[in-house]
């Protein structure tokens, strides 16, 4: 698993240096994460 605060590029870079070819992402759906969809404008 990636870290959860990299931004992408910096996750599909460290996924090059460990040797893979591709991501994989699929959708969390832990409430960390899915509080996010109510987030407002500004955040």
């Amino acid at each position: 698993m990636l870290p959860a605060g990299e931004c992408w590029l910096e996750r599909l870079r460290l996924a090059k240096t460990l040797g893979f070819d591709f991501v994989e992402m699929s959708v969390d759906e832990t409430d960390e994460r899915l509080s996010r969809l109510d987030w407002s404008r500004e955040q």
